[in-house]
């Protein structure tokens, strides 16, 4: 355990036995064994993580969580995700999968990193060319169910060259997905929010570094990626009915509107010292914009009698995000006696989010300028089988917007001016815990931190009613904090692994998204939560060649039907369903190595059933079935033709609803069963 460090955590390389609190850590071994059946980023951090939520099989990320709160997605430390205004979008991924060495995830908030870390960091670190020489490898794989237009493929370069100060690393990868279709044959709806089926992804990342200095004691490193994803535009959805049961689907024809999409780009320019008066000191500036696209049709919350009559007005919904960013750490070892470690950082974060109508030339949410200076202070004090780690970051943010009218309104029959403003975010959030190394590979942990994040501004901004209010009035703005205990205990020995946590989440002012029946529009309601969950990951070396890993999780949130301005300190009395909180999942994994070129591995995922909220009312009320799926692959290593591999994807091919399709307040176009089983055949060749 010692030689497997995180950077994610502490913003410097450490040991993950020396962090008090539960990390999970992706090897590229396990990338490479997910993507042989699946192109779904959201699927493997599902299959890997406890307290993540099974994917949705779409663009979409809404209603995916770690342990029941958001998460913060970072590329190399770049933040993926759209607080301001969810764009929800990071589950189609911001890079080909070809390029990600390793992903880190810490779990529960963290004082070393800023908005939007409720749940917990999610970081995909990149590749580096690591080995001297030039190096080309070649993935290639095809993928079907055998259905109509169920062919799909990917095809990735990505090259290498190193000398003795210089590295560089080039990756392109395109990837078509077909139709999707379900256990029973019937193809997939197309949900509102984006469907990944029957789309093209193409993705171009750079990165090149130098080292230079005293024994390379400094580097820079510049890295470019540019991912985009679009559906082809050749099925139209027709929407299901859940007081029926009938699913959605999709028919052959050009929709009404143009096809969702996805576009990111990020460019970041690093600094690294390793010599720096004893410490060590990294700086990172970046830029990332993203462009995100929804599906669109006749929407009641888009409608506008002065434009067409109310039920025939076709639009649709684009969010645009441009962050700039400054991300900086010193990290001084032995800080005035051995064993003492300080960690000083400054993060600077410049962030402008809206969202248009762009066929009708409409603005629904205006401008969002956030602009945050975030200083950060660690203390780490080590001495034998003791760890102690505490610190605190200040977030001092200010959110700008302009004067502006909202759009129509149903429900309230009019348009809205709203008087710009400014709204003032100052909070300190604390972190503190230990860990304390017994014999024998056993390690016990305790931890308290502390997130900060706002909630979703741009959804209560365009549906503000009453006329003359300013920005700063408006209560719903306030910011999130949330608070986590957690404790556990890990085991490592010769022959396996065992890791148990538990944690309570609370926050008093918490951004519960629901949907509003009178304005046909979703509603962020202040109110307060509470989550407490525990987890178990396990591992069982039976011999050299036959290995068991399994994983448990169990979730329960709370919250009440009253906001907080309305009722106060009111009974935590309503369940949280699937939208927040995951359901019950074990996951077991057998991996065999039956010769030193293949590997054989079958994993089987249980989610089970649960009733929430029965008798409050169809809105609130969930019922999940639950449902075990399995998949399978097998790999074997040739000599010249490099690595095949077969996998299958829901192996038995059964039928069921995902728990999100269920909760009732998932849009109707994505009442879809899950897909059914898919072949795949991939192809790994180094030059």
């Amino acid at each position: 355990m010692e030689a497997v460090t995180v950077t994610s955590a502490t913003r410097s390389a450490k040991a993950i036995d020396h962090i008090p609190g539960a990390i999970n850590l992706i090897t590229n071994a396990d990338i490479t064994t997910q993507l042989s059946f699946t192109e779904d980023v959201t699927s493997i951090l599902s299959d890997t993580i406890p307290g993540y939520s099974p994917s949705r099989q779409s663009l979409s990320v809404s209603g995916e969580t770690l342990r029941g709160r958001p998460v913060l997605y970072l590329l190399d430390g770049i933040p993926q995700s759209t607080p301001l205004r969810e764009g929800n979008r990071e589950g189609s991924g911001f890079a080909d999968l070809s390029v990600i060495e390793r992903i880190e995830v810490i779990n529960g908030p963290s004082a070393a990193e800023g908005v939007g870390a409720a749940g917990g960091i999610i970081n995909f670190i990149t590749k580096t060319a690591k080995a001297n020489g030039t190096r080309l490898q070649v993935d290639s794989k095809i993928n079907s169910q055998f259905e109509n237009n169920t062919i799909g493929w990917r095809l990735g370069l990505t090259g290498t060259h190193r000398s003795d100060a210089f590295d560089l690393l080039v990756s392109l990868a395109s990837v078509s997905r077909p139709a999707d279709y379900d256990a029973n044959g019937r193809q997939l709806g197309i949900d509102a929010n984006g469907a990944s089926q029957d789309s093209q992804a193409e993705s171009i990342f750079v990165k090149m570094g130098y080292n230079f200095g005293t024994d390379d004691s400094q580097r820079v490193q510049l890295s470019w990626n540019r991912f985009q994803l679009a559906g082809n535009g050749r099925y139209a959805g027709i929407d299901g009915n859940r007081a029926t049961g009938l699913l959605a689907t999709a028919r052959r024809g050009r929709p009404d509107t143009p096809p969702a999409s996805n576009k990111m780009q990020a460019i970041s320019l690093d600094y690294h010292h390793n010599a720096v008066f004893g410490g060590v000191v990294t700086a990172q500036l970046y830029h990332n914009r993203e462009n995100v696209l929804f599906n669109g049709g006749v929407q009641a919350s888009r409608q506008d009698p002065a434009i067409a009559p109310v039920g025939t007005l076709i639009d649709q919904s684009n969010v645009l995000a441009e962050k700039w960013g400054v991300r900086s750490s010193y990290v001084r070892p032995a800080f005035l006696t051995e064993g003492l470690e300080l960690s000083l950082g400054f993060d600077v974060l410049d962030d402008t989010t809206q969202q248009k109508l762009p066929l009708t030339n409409r603005q629904w949410v205006p401008p969002l300028k956030y602009l945050s200076t975030a200083p950060f202070a660690q203390l780490e004090f080590e001495r034998g089988p003791v760890t102690l780690r505490g610190g605190v970051r200040r977030e001092d943010a200010t959110l700008e917007v302009d004067t502006y009218t909202t759009i129509w309104i149903p429900g309230a029959n009019k348009r809205t001016l709203v008087r710009g403003g400014e709204v003032n975010y100052a909070k300190p959030v604390y972190n503190i815990g230990g860990i304390y190394r017994l014999p024998y590979g056993l390690r016990v942990y305790a931890s308290y931190s502390e997130g900060y994040s706002i909630p979703d501004v741009g959804v209560p901004l365009r549906a503000v009613i009453p006329d003359g209010l300013s920005v700063p009035q408006l209560t719903v703005l306030q910011a999130i904090v949330t608070e986590n205990k957690e404790a556990g205990f890990t085991w490592s020995g010769k022959r396996g692994s065992l890791g148990v946590s538990y944690y309570e989440s609370t926050s008093p002012l918490s951004g519960v998204l629901t949907f509003n029946a009178t304005l046909q529009a979703s509603e962020v309601r202040r109110v307060p939560t509470e989550i407490e969950g525990w987890e178990a990951t396990g591992e069982w070396k039976v011999s050299r060649r036959l290995v068991v890993n399994a994983l448990y999780s169990r979730i329960r949130g709370l919250t009440t039907v009253n906001p907080t301005t309305a009722v106060p300190n009111p009974p935590l009395n309503v369940q949280l369903t699937s939208r927040a909180v995951p359901p019950d999942r074990f996951t077991g994994v057998v991996k065999w190595a039956y010769s030193d070129a293949g590997q054989l591995r079958l994993q089987g995922t249980r989610l089970f059933s649960r009733d929430r909220n029965a008798g409050r009312g169809v809105s609130l009320e969930e019922r999940f079935s639950g449902y075990t799926l399995f998949s399978f692959n097998v790999d074997y290593r040739t000599k010249k033709w490099g690595t095949w591999a077969v996998g299958v994807e829901n192996l038995l091919d059964k039928q069921y609803l995902p728990p999100v399709t269920v909760d009732p307040a998932t849009v109707v176009s994505a009442f879809s069963a899950g897909r059914g089983r898919v072949f795949s055949l991939s192809n790994t060749l180094t030059f």
